[in-house]
């Protein structure tokens, strides 16, 4: 039988994830560098660099000179980020893989007009969106940091969601805490199952661990 060619083996994985490992350090690296460089040889005087509210922070023309303004720009700004959010994750998928796939020559569901409507519609209030909180980032340096943390967050959430609808086989062996924690299996009592599924490799489990490694 003929090996599927998209099928990654246990060395692709290797190689896979000894190239994340050394994103991770090589960016952790490269944001340590910045930092460092702010904080010897930045001006301690610039706006941009000043927290929270006060008299020089204008957000698209808007003074943001009180906490309860700065909580309401927050607010704002977490929700264009969640926002964002579902677009990258959820609807451009759909739309990419429509409109830009080669080797899909058949649209059987939707029409024409519905995807140029769509995407038109979509991406050009993204972009204006984008440019808009370019503006916002740069206004001070504390609203880009939050803006990014946000963004961050509402991504955990549809990260999750998207690797719940695959197969992990090597998880049908062993689970985890941490998978544990985010599964929304129940016992009958309505008790979290993290304690069953949290189990030790053995008889069967371990020659089908031995097998998928």
């Amino acid at each position: 039988m003929d090996k599927d060619p998209t099928e990654e083996t246990y060395d692709d994985f290797l190689r896979n994830k000894e190239t994340l490992n050394l994103s991770v350090l090589i960016n952790i690296m490269s944001f340590l560098m910045i930092i460092t460089a702010i904080i010897i040889s930045a001006d301690k005087n610039d706006p941009y660099l000043q927290l929270g509210p006060n008299g020089d922070l204008f957000v698209l023309g808007i003074k943001i000179d009180s906490w309860p303004k700065y909580f309401l720009l927050q607010v704002f700004l977490y929700i264009i980020e969640l926002s964002n959010t579902y677009n990258s994750e959820f609807s451009d998928p759909i739309l990419v893989f429509n409109i830009y796939n080669p080797d899909k020559k058949e649209i059987n569901y939707f029409t024409r007009t519905e995807l140029q409507t769509y995407a038109n519609v979509i991406w050009t209030i993204n972009s204006v969106k984008n440019i808009l909180m370019v503006v916002v980032s740069i206004s001070q340096i504390d609203i880009a940091i939050l803006k990014v943390l946000y963004s961050q967050t509402s991504t955990f959430y549809t990260i999750r969601v998207l690797l719940l609808a695959k197969n992990f086989p090597k998880e049908k062996a062993t689970k985890p805490v941490f998978y544990s924690l985010f599964s929304s299996g129940k016992s009958s009592s309505g008790k979290s199952n993290i304690s069953d599924e949290y189990t030790t490799i053995k008889g069967d489990a371990y020659e089908e661990y031995q097998s998928i490694v």
